[in-house]
């Protein structure tokens, strides 16, 4: 045990980055971390010679206040770009550039023309009386970019009505071009995805796992602790048990494990609490499923998106064009991601991976099962975070409940915030922040941690 009790739970990128800030201050928490390698969910497996990322984890550039940080785990100051496209398979080549309302080029004439005057339209719609997701892109771009495209995607991608998710969580992320940009972007191909993580980086070696590993390195020998799944935490004798039938007790938890999880695992606490964060806080799964194919180039792209129904993944990362050494020379590596819910859209594994590879022969990344050298199926129960209508209250009451019971909640799945890599580590090392600031002060008046 460490001396302060302080202890952090998850070894992804915001657990790593809440230590790394901790040892800044000389406070050596201990991480815990249940898989046999740091990163959660961003991760890389070895097998059969090629390089498997359990989805596709690529460094856009980071926020400000960890720019030199990241730049000092990269090992590849180079910039690629992520050269995106969406499927479509009534148009002619089936491919346009993403993001779709900037590139209609491709589309029959009477859709674009459809889609420019319903953008036109949108302008007398108020984007601030949006109630929900759909309201909020039907004024920004018009009712038929929003039924042509993001309806269909994201009820493929995260097995939710786009009726009724919040309309904040999306603001900041969609690209809203301006009617000259739509027009240039329906008379030709632009060549420019206008995206503003266009452009990203992705280590020399060893797959996303090596940037992980760079930052787990920052921590002293023994703090990160593997294979270690916490299965309950008491937090009235403060004291949490693991699945190897080992204990350690603790002062203070920083948390960057789900918050339903986090509920779940403890003992002793009220029901409702209980309910709220199982019924109000909501999440999709999904497989990630990794296929070694002996064929090389399988497409000129490195990101697909595909939003039609029949089609069983919404997305398709070229791994081996993002980094060519991950797979064997003349070979290539196919990511695909599918999204399923126990009762919303239940999915098996091997369904799922059965279904994946007939699909990827009918849009033609596939040629014959037989290609595919090596494969791995990873099942994610955390894939896609849900953000509800009205769902802030709730979160806050779960969050404040935890705080309260000296385990501080943050990161992409313990804050449930849509975080990309370098917003995850910063989430961490705020967290840190925050505690060291209200640690110091205990400690300044005399005052128990525990």
């Amino acid at each position: 045990m460490n001396e302060q009790g302080i202890v952090v739970l998850g070894g992804g990128l915001s657990g790593l980055g809440a230590a790394y800030r901790l040892n800044q201050d000389g406070i050596k928490a201990t991480i815990f971390e249940k898989e046999d390698q740091a990163g959660g969910i961003c991760r890389t497996i070895n097998k059969d010679d090629f390089l498997f990322d359990i989805g596709p984890h690529i460094i856009f550039s980071p926020p400000a206040q960890i720019k030199e940080l990241v730049a000092s785990l990269i090992d590849n100051s180079e910039v690629y770009c992520h050269n995106s496209m969406l499927y479509h398979s009534q148009i002619k080549g089936n491919y346009i550039r993403a993001p779709y309302q900037a590139h209609l080029y491709g589309l029959p004439a009477k859709e674009i023309i459809i889609s420019l005057i319903d953008y036109g339209l949108s302008k007398f719609r108020d984007e601030k009386k949006a109630s929900n997701y759909a309201d909020f892109f039907r004024s920004v771009l018009g009712n038929r970019i929003f039924k042509n495209f993001f309806l269909p995607y994201d009820q493929k991608r995260l097995r939710y009505t786009p009726y009724l998710l919040d309309a904040e969580w999306v603001k900041h992320r969609v690209t809203r071009p301006n009617f000259f940009e739509l027009v240039r972007g329906s008379l030709r191909d632009t060549g420019s995805s206008m995206d503003e993580n266009a452009e990203f980086q992705y280590p020399s070696r060893g797959g996303i796992q090596s940037f992980i590993n760079a930052l787990a390195n920052r921590l002293s020998f023994n703090q990160l602790q593997l294979n270690k799944e916490v299965v309950s935490i008491h937090p009235r004798i403060k004291k949490i048990k693991f699945s190897d039938g080992t204990s350690s007790h603790y002062s203070q938890i920083l948390s960057s494990l789900p918050l339903p999880e986090v509920i779940n695992m403890m003992e002793g606490i009220p029901g409702e609490i209980r309910e709220i964060a199982n019924r109000e806080i909501q999440y999709t799964s999904g497989y990630v499923i990794n296929l070694g194919v002996k064929r090389h180039p399988v497409s000129p792209f490195r990101i697909i998106r595909y939003h039609e129904p029949d089609i069983l993944f919404y997305r398709v990362t070229i791994q081996s064009n993002v980094a060519p050494y991950s797979a064997p020379a003349g070979h290539s590596i196919l990511c695909a991601e599918v999204s399923y819910h126990a009762e919303r859209f239940p999915l098996s594994r091997e369904e799922a991976y059965l279904r994946t590879v007939a699909d990827l022969k009918r849009v033609g990344l596939l040629e014959h099962e037989s290609e595919i050298v090596t494969s791995d199926v990873s099942d994610l129960k955390y894939c896609h975070l849900i953000f509800q209508c009205n769902y802030e209250p709730h979160l806050k009451l779960v969050i404040d409940f935890l705080a309260h019971h000296d385990i501080h909640s943050f990161g992409r799945w313990g804050g449930w915030k849509y975080l990309l890599m370098g917003p995850s580590i910063l989430s961490g090392i705020k967290a840190a922040d925050s505690f060291l600031e209200n640690y110091k002060k205990e400690r300044k008046y005399g005052l128990a941690v525990a």
